[in-house]
């Protein structure tokens, strides 16, 4: 990933970072999407706002943004990890179109970026 790359959402712009990816709105850093790979697969492994920008839904649109930009480079699908026990946490991943992909703890959740027919190998 170079540095220069900006994905962009209605209001908020991603640019890599360490681990992930800086979320920015207004010209400001207010978060960060933590991004590792597992077996191939982009794993989402934290979403973390400051407690100005939380509640805005300015999380559900970076993800949003995120997913958009790993189809496009490709993926075929992306995982997040999240605290089953959480029923909020579990409620955001299932908006985004997320299901469950294990009960484990972290609980795993995963979402198809391409339709199936491109997905297989």
């Amino acid at each position: 990933m170079a540095a220069q790359t900006i994905v962009r959402g209605d209001r908020v712009a991603l640019t890599p970072a360490d681990g992930g990816w800086s979320i920015v709105t207004g010209g400001e850093v207010v978060g960060c999407v933590g991004v590792v790979e597992s077996d191939g697969v982009p794993l989402i492994d934290c979403v973390t706002l400051l407690p100005a920008a939380s509640r805005a839904g300015l999380g559900m649109e970076a993800v949003g943004v995120l997913a958009r930009h790993l189809a496009g480079a490709g993926h075929a699908r992306v995982d997040a990890l999240a605290d089953g026990s959480n029923g909020l946490t579990v409620y955001f991943w299932l908006r985004l179109g997320f299901r469950p992909a294990d009960s484990g703890t972290p609980m795993r959740f995963t979402r198809d970026l391409l339709p199936s027919s491109s997905a297989a190998s």
